[in-house]
This record gives C-alpha cells, structure tokens and sequence, in this order.
C-alpha cells in the first residue's frame, strides 16, 4: 500500500510541475510583449 501512495503522491507533485511550468510559458511571452511597448 505504501508503494501505491508513493506513486500516486509522485504523479502529484508531476502534475503539479507540469501546471507550474505552463503557467510560466503562457505568462513569458506577456512579459517579452510587455518590455517591447
């Protein structure tokens, strides 16, 4: 069982990763348009 939990907490922490690093792509190109006005 402890097996199961420690995947199922890494797959968290992956999709928690993954969001993050999407917010950081969609907001990077606003910054970039932001320093060209």
């Amino acid at each position: 069982m402890d097996e199961v939990f420690a995947r199922w907490e890494a797959l968290q922490v992956q999709e928690q990763l993954a969001r993050h690093a999407l917010n950081i792509a969609n907001d990077e190109p606003k910054k970039l348009l932001a320093l060209f006005r």
